[in-house]
């Protein structure tokens, strides 16, 4: 079998921790064709000065440096290098184990109209595995959109990890990462990359495998913490769009609600960040209320009887009200 190239692209800011690990696990790969492609986001710390002591004896690294720009920027930076036919994404934080681009290469190479790779991972809270996110092995045209993210909810694992992409899919669609969020920008490059796929009639493969990537939850992300109103509705904004695109195309009305589903929980961010700073004003308040669509929001089965009651006057448009008995709660 020939063995195409893969390009490995890894981001890394103030990753002195953990680098050389993460690097170190890549070059270690049985895969003999791959090069790894590391790109440093402006760290303050001793992150580039390891990548380029490395970067002397592996002559599959190659390692750039950029001004603090963010991770999408990062890793639009390294698909602009990248050569390979593939391209695969790693976490400076991550690693992994040395079948991790075998294994997703013999996967692809089942068929010519396999066009993404879809693995399993291996979760650590710490040091200590806390889950295994799996899906069950099969082949899926990407233009069953319904299974896609009906069936196997490919929107609830859109990281850009435990994947392989063709790389030149993702360029002739100009398919880059969105750097004007800060959230979820992987995922909207995937369902975009699917949506090339369908055009073209390709496949998704999905492997149930033991999981050959270590993925390490950092403390403080920021599915936990809530930015400024400016850079949550961005988020919002930017997702409410794809998926709302997306949805045209789906035929499952079930489907469709499981989706916008997702497009509540960044509404709920946006909410949340206007009433975490006490001096935004009533106007103002009511302002930001007004650019989000709170007909979209959703009753979820964990929420206590006064958030219910609460979103129940935000979905039926009753702002004010809403705004008084936040305002009045957070005393």
């Amino acid at each position: 079998m020939n063995k195409a190239m893969i390009s490995v692209v890894i981001p890394a800011f103030n990753s002195e921790r953990s680098i050389e690990r993460c690097v170190k696990s890549v070059l270690s790969q049985t895969y003999p064709s791959f090069e790894v492609i590391v790109v440093d986001d402006g760290s303050k710390d001793k992150t580039l000065t390891i990548c380029l002591e490395m970067e002397k004896t592996n002559p599959r690294l190659r390692v750039y440096h950029q001004t603090n720009q963010g991770v999408s920027a990062a890793r639009n930076a390294g698909l602009d290098q990248a050569s390979g036919e593939w391209v695969a994404f790693v976490d400076a934080d991550d690693q992994a184990d040395s079948e991790y681009l075998d294994r997703m290469f013999t996967c692809v190479s089942q068929s010519d109209d396999i066009d993404l790779y879809v693995g399993s991972l291996n979760v650590f809270r710490g040091k200590k595995k806390s889950k295994v996110l799996q899906l069950d092995s099969r082949t899926v045209s990407a233009k069953d959109l319904d299974t896609i993210f009906g069936d196997i909810k490919l929107h609830k694992h859109g990281f850009p990890f435990g994947k392989l992409y063709r790389l030149s899919l993702l360029r002739e669609n100009n398919i880059r990462f969105d750097t004007s969020v800060n959230m979820a920008e992987d995922c909207l490059l995937m369902m975009n990359y699917i949506l090339a796929c369908a055009s073209k009639k390709q496949s998704l493969i999905f492997c149930d495998e033991e999981a050959h990537y270590d993925y390490f939850v950092q403390k403080g992300s920021l599915s936990n913490t809530v930015g400024s109103f400016e850079k949550e509705y961005q988020n919002y904004k930017a997702i409410r769009e794809a998926i709302h695109s997306l949805n045209k195309l789906l035929g499952t009305k079930a489907v469709k609600k499981e989706l916008l589903s997702n497009v509540g929980w960044f509404g709920e961010r946006c909410i949340n960040s206007i009433y975490q700073k006490r001096e935004v004003d009533k106007t103002k308040r009511l302002s930001q209320l007004s650019q989000i669509d709170t007909s979209e929001l959703t009753f979820r089965g964990d929420e206590r009887f006064g958030q219910w009651v609460l979103k129940f006057f935000l979905i039926a448009g009753l702002h004010r009200i809403y705004d008084y008995l936040r305002w009045k709660q957070g005393k």
